[in-house]
This record gives structure tokens, sequence and C-alpha cells, in this order.
């Protein structure tokens, strides 16, 4: 059986009353809140101060065949050897 939050009215707005095991860390002030499009659901995720939080460590992560080629695999990271406006090549 599912966890059950509980809803009620706070000052005119609707608030959920989280489960122990469902709460935030005590530091969070804000979340993002979507709903999915398919389900209606509502969605919460903690909002992070910077960007240490949702970049991922992608070490040992591996990518399904022919993801990246092995030509590409080979050019590793390219170096930028000229500077170029990104519209240079662009016409009406």
């Amino acid at each position: 059986m599912a966890d059950v939050a509980e809803l009620f009215m706070h000052d005119g707005d609707q608030a959920v009353r989280l489960p122990d095991a469902y709460r935030f860390n005590i530091d969070v002030k804000e979340v993002f809140i979507r709903r999915d499009p398919k389900t209606g659901d509502i969605i919460l995720s903690r909002r992070e101060d910077d960007w240490a939080g949702p970049v991922v460590d992608d070490e040992g992560v591996e990518l399904p065949p022919g993801f990246v080629s092995a030509e590409e695999q080979a050019l590793g990271v390219r170096e930028v050897t000229e500077e170029r406006h990104p519209l240079a090549d662009w016409e009406e």
C-alpha cells in the first residue's frame, strides 16, 4: 500500500503534510513543482542553491552500443582552434 500525505488549507493556500520518510532536509526552503502531463500527478523536487547537486558523476556509466561511434570516441574533447561567430554562415 502506498503512503499517504494529508492535504489541508492554511491561510487560503492548499498545503501538504509529508510523512517523515518523504520530508525534505530542514535547509530546503523551496521546491520545484510540476504536473505529469499523462497522469496529472504533481511532482515535487528539491531546488538546489547551486549546480553541485544536479551534476551527475558520469564515471562508470555505460552507454548503449552505437550511442557514440568509435570515431567520435577517439576524438574526445575537441579544442577550439579558431574564434568564429556562431551565426557567421547564416543566410536569410
